[in-house]
């Protein structure tokens, strides 16, 4: 017996649970199958885009520059 919550559709997300409810246990199937498939696209939860090794480094030499120099919270600007 189902209680009068429905039946639940549970989707993971870059590690995090997604909850959804549907009526019926055949319409969650459906969303389900949806899901997963907008997932595997790319449609639903896009994925994150990298950075590149030298902007993460130029961002740490800007940032330790500006400590040594006094300039703690100033934009370096080339």
């Amino acid at each position: 017996m189902r209680g009068p919550a429905g039946s639940p559709v549970t989707i993971y997300v870059h590690g995090h649970e997604k909850w959804f409810r549907c009526e019926k246990k055949s319409q969650a199937r459906v969303w389900y199958g949806r899901l997963k498939a907008e997932q595997r696209e790319g449609i639903y939860f896009p994925k994150e885009k990298r950075i590149s090794f030298q902007v993460i480094a130029s961002n740490y030499e800007t940032a330790i520059d500006a400590t040594r120099h006094g300039r703690i919270g100033v934009i370096a600007r080339e």
